[in-house]
């Protein structure tokens, strides 16, 4: 398959939008925690490099393409930062879950419930909020089988991660939202056009 230099434009563009909006978000909360793979605020940058990655291909090319690329992406952050197995599997499980997100709100937002601006980030905001705390049920659910662990422990930390998660899909919600607004744009249609013919 043969892509524009335009359709590749457009395909970096959002990627680098969502990804920003995310880690910004997380960075005005957290600060440079965020930076730091030990930390929880290190999900905003494994969850907004994710997202944005998986919806800039999702939406340029085609879902198999956006999985190809999760996929690299996820061997790539287990590279950077895997100190166990257990680390492999929290990778692993993480950008699934995080890619499930993004494809379902790509399916839910061509709903008439979810015309307005608000209405598609809330969405966003919630889905990732659901699918973190999904991720630490699954996750709890593997630990039980090699360890005892206790139930209300593991609601503690799913309602946290629902938390942590809602803010995190606020920013990556805010950045598809930025990316398509400006991507409409008469003017920006202007640029990548010029671009894309010289």
């Amino acid at each position: 398959m043969s892509f524009s230099r335009n359709h590749i434009f457009r395909t970096v563009y959002r990627a680098l939008l969502v990804i920003v909006t995310g880690m910004t978000t997380g960075f005005l909360f957290y600060g440079a925690l965020i930076f730091v793979p030990t930390k929880t605020p290190f999900q905003f940058t494994l969850s907004s490099v994710t997202a944005g990655l998986f919806y800039g291909f999702s939406k340029s090319s085609s879902y198999r393409n956006a999985l190809a690329v999760a996929l690299i992406w996820y061997v790539v952050s287990t590279l950077i930062d895997v100190h166990n197995w257990w680390l492999f599997v929290i990778s692993l499980i993480y950008i699934a879950g995080i890619s499930t997100s993004v494809y379902v709100y790509m399916i839910l937002v061509k709903r008439p419930p979810f015309n307005g601006i608000l209405q598609r980030v809330a969405s966003n905001s919630l889905l990732t909020g659901i699918f973190n705390a999904v991720v630490i049920l699954v996750l709890s659910a593997i630990q039980s089988t090699f360890s005892y662990v206790r139930l209300s422990a593991v609601t503690g930390v799913m309602l946290d991660n629902f938390q942590l998660g809602t803010l995190i899909g606020l920013g990556i919600g805010i950045g598809i939202e930025i990316a398509e607004y400006t991507l409409r744009l008469r003017l920006f249609r202007q640029f990548t056009e010029g671009a894309n013919a010289g």
